[in-house]
């Protein structure tokens, strides 16, 4: 065995390697969507609000909705 010649294998260095690519990926923003769900959220609300406090003078009695002017408005849809 001794008279085989064995050699160890040494990696070759590349000088200066570059990388391809050298700006780094642009991170997507996704704040629109936050900013457009708050939106939403306080749009839903204030229906809400709106709708129980005519729903609250309606049952109170004091109050009733008269459908009849409802008419005019529909015409235009």
């Amino acid at each position: 065995m001794e008279d085989q010649n064995y050699q160890t294998y040494t990696e070759t260095q590349t000088p200066e390697s570059k990388p391809l690519y050298n700006e780094q990926p642009k991170k997507k923003s996704n704040a629109w969507w936050i900013i457009l769900l708050v939106i939403l959220l306080v749009l839903c609300c204030c229906i809400l609000i709106g709708g129980v406090v005519v729903l609250l003078l309606v049952a109170s009695g004091q109050y009733r909705i008269d459908w009849s002017m409802l008419t005019p408005l529909l015409s235009f849809i």
